[in-house]
Parts: C-alpha cells; sequence; structure tokens
C-alpha cells in the first residue's frame, strides 16, 4: 500500500540517525509493528 504522510523532518532523521533501518519505509514499518505489540502488552504489564 502507498501511503503519502507529513511527518516532521528532522523528527524522522533522528529517528534514522537513532535506528539500523536504512530506508525511512523500513523505520516506519518497524515503528509500527513495535507500536502494535507495545500495545497489545499493556494488559499484562497492568495487572
Amino acid at each position: 500500500m502507498v501511503t503519502t504522510l507529513q511527518i516532521d523532518d528532522t523528527l524522522l532523521q533522528e529517528a534514522l540517525a537513532l535506528s539500523k533501518y536504512p530506508t525511512t519505509a523500513a523505520l516506519i514499518e518497524a515503528a509500527l509493528q513495535e507500536y502494535i505489540q507495545l500495545r497489545l502488552h499493556i494488559p499484562v504489564v497492568l495487572l
């Protein structure tokens, strides 16, 4: 799926510099996967 996003350039560059991902697409996909995993595990942490 092709999606157009408006993301702050400074934020994106900082995230890329801190990551191991070679492209912004890879970084964003990984960030979304991390977010989903975090949200799925929040109820377990709160118990």
